[in-house]
């Protein structure tokens, strides 16, 4: 038995050995495919309770004699493959992963010892060669060398000891160690990686491949993306930093949001192998790769807005063709385009658990409730998913963000309100214009709550403060707005002693000036009243009687008073029309604090259309 000590700081190794468990797996892979092996089996042994007892890597690769051991482990980097100009496995049959003679200490991810066991042939037959690492002494190693039968070849067997590889054991296991050599296997597909027994094959997994267009080059040569789109939903996203071939060196978040789509991102460069002892800080804002990976991210981004169309449309002649889609016909005005285009941008997000429903009916009852879940509450898409196609964690977590940020959220529900306020607006002009209807309509009985429950007639920012009261109670509602003490107000009275009503009193703070208010009082007359100096004389005793009474705060108050109607004579209409003043300005009071305007229900209508 031969011994040796590695020369090399503890602190380093450590470093080394701190991966994550898929990576340990796929390094020792790695290795593997760097001697050029055509078949690896991983083979995760468990104990009776379920959990790892050792991982065995073995392969068919070239292997490596004892001549070999003392020069690779000795020193942490002297892996021949550093001098490997070309880049090229020993006899030229691939390209390299590795180059740092780091990869065996990766094993420790996986458990406390690790043994390799390698096969190669000599003259007069074949030698093995083992050796072992402990965990506990990562420094220090032991080999030996003895004849043997059997084929070339290396195993790896890492005995998990308190370390809990339990990962690999996981459902996902086998998918997320294939993200990791998808590409690697696609490139030559002669190589057999399996997994307890089963094939890592992309092609049966990969429903889409693309290679994106990146207008990025250095020093260290072109940036390349590949991405690969999965039809397993249980694969996670990841995006993949590799070298100029394609070899994966480390894996990050992707970074995107592209609800729906199941991928992996292979960004290609050989910046990526030259800062590799720094990519475990990239998403820290390392300098020297920060551009590229914004560049790969932007990329990805506009990639899948282009694709999350395409399935969209695909997808909607799918389900229209199978007569579930929710909507009978094409949209027939901008709010139906724009719900429409909201419950296609959600529905692609559910699109693999919706396809999965076999029976049309029960498909369709799915996509009909997202849709009135959308056009009633947006928010409630979220139990549709979880309760309905029970979609994963991870997809609800997509989901509301979706919601949140995207403009098309608010654009429906905002839509929803405008279209309910036109067609309000159509109905009102009926009752005032029809020649059948509008003798019918009657101030009190009919205008006054109508209009009353719509201050937005008058303008976005106004809110409805009273309605059919008297002058008293205005002041108490101007108090209370400016948060004095209304119990004590004195009854209002016009100018000639009389109580006086409003039918509205409409009121906001300045954005400008919180100090600042306007309230707008309005008197409407029924359709058949034409508005005359009667009419016009009250309102404006209205005014004077606000602007004579001290209760009411002047200074900090504007208030103008609108006399609302179809029709005038010619009196109000001249008032209205003064020369030097705005279109219907009847009377200003008090240096323009208090002002007095006359309005046709026609202009108001036409104001409150155009604004929406």
């Amino acid at each position: 038995m031969n011994s040796g000590e590695l020369a090399v700081r503890s602190d380093h190794l450590d470093r080394i050995v701190k991966r994550d468990v898929v990576a340990g797996l796929a390094e020792l892979i790695w290795n593997s495919l760097d001697a050029e092996a055509t078949t690896i089996d991983v083979k995760v042994q468990q104990t009776p309770l379920g959990g790892v007892d050792r991982v065995v890597v073995t392969d068919d690769g070239h292997g490596f004699g004892p001549e070999e051991v003392q020069d690779v482990m000795s020193s942490l980097g002297g892996s021949w493959k550093a001098t490997k100009a070309d880049r090229k496995t020993k006899n030229g049959a691939r390209l390299l992963h590795g180059s740092k003679g780091e990869g065996r200490f990766r094993a420790f991810a996986l458990g406390d010892r690790a043994t390799w066991e390698s096969v190669i042939s000599e003259k007069g037959g074949h030698s093995l060669t083992e050796f072992t690492i402990r965990r506990s002494e990562l420094k220090r190693f032991e080999w030996s060398t003895t004849r043997t039968e059997r084929t070339i070849g290396t195993r790896v067997t890492v005995m998990a000891g308190t370390q809990e590889p339990d990962v690999l054991v996981r459902k996902d296991g086998p998918a997320r160690l294939l993200k990791a050599f998808a590409l690697y296997l696609t490139q030559y597909p002669e190589v057999v990686i399996q997994f307890n027994g089963d094939e890592l094959d992309p092609q049966a997994m990969i429903e889409r491949q693309d290679d994106l267009p990146i207008d990025y080059c250095d020093t260290y040569g072109h940036l390349g993306v590949t991405v690969i789109e999965w039809s397993d939903p249980t694969v996670r996203r990841g995006l993949y930093l590799c070298d100029a071939n394609g070899a994966s060196l480390y894996r990050v978040d992707a970074g995107i949001q592209a609800p729906g789509f199941n991928f992996t991102a292979y960004a290609k460069w050989d910046g990526f192998r030259a800062h590799e002892d720094s990519l475990g800080i990239v998403d820290l804002g390392f300098p020297e790769t920060a551009d590229a990976i914004s560049c790969v991210r932007e990329a990805l981004r506009s990639h899948f807005r282009l694709r999350a169309k395409e399935r969209s449309r695909s997808l909607v002649d799918q389900w229209r063709n199978e007569r579930v889609y929710p909507y009978a016909r094409p949209p027939a005005d901008d709010t139906e385009r724009t719900e429409q285009a909201l419950f296609n941008y959600v529905a692609v997000t559910a699109s693999t658990a919706v396809n999965s429903i076999r029976d049309p009916r029960a498909k369709a009852l799915s996509l009909r409730t997202m849709k009135v879940a959308l056009t009633q509450d947006p928010g409630a898409v979220e139990v549709v998913f979880r309760e309905v196609l029970a979609l994963p964690e991870e997809r609800l977590e997509e989901l509301r963000n979706l919601l949140t940020r995207t403009t098309l959220t608010a654009l429906v529900a905002a839509m929803k309100k405008i279209t309910g306020r036109l067609e309000y607006l159509a109905a009102l002009e009926t009752m005032l214009f029809d020649p059948d209807t509008a003798p019918e309509v009657l101030e009190r009985a009919h205008l006054q709550g109508i209009v009353g429950a719509e201050p937005w007639l008058f303008g976005e920012e106004f809110a409805l403060h009273v309605s059919d009261r008297g002058l008293t109670r205005v002041l108490t509602a101007h108090l209370n707005l400016l948060g004095r003490d209304a119990d004590r107000a004195e009854p209002v009275r016009d100018p000639e002693g009389r109580m006086r009503r409003v039918d509205f009193m409409f009121g906001r703070s300045l954005e400008q000036n919180r100090n600042l208010r306007e309230h707008l009082v309005v008197e409407i007359k029924r359709p058949t009243i034409k508005l005359r100096r009667e009419e016009l004389n009250q309102v404006e005793d209205y005014a004077r009687a606000i602007t004579s009474d001290g209760q009411f705060d002047i200074d900090s108050t504007r208030w103008d008073f609108f006399l609302v109607s179809n029709d005038m004579d010619d009196y109000v209409a001249e008032r209205s029309r003064q020369p030097g003043k705005p279109r219907g300005l009847a009377f200003e009071l008090q240096g323009g604090k208090a002002r007095v305007w006359v309005k046709r229900w026609s202009t108001i209508i036409a104001a409150a259309r155009h604004r929406l």
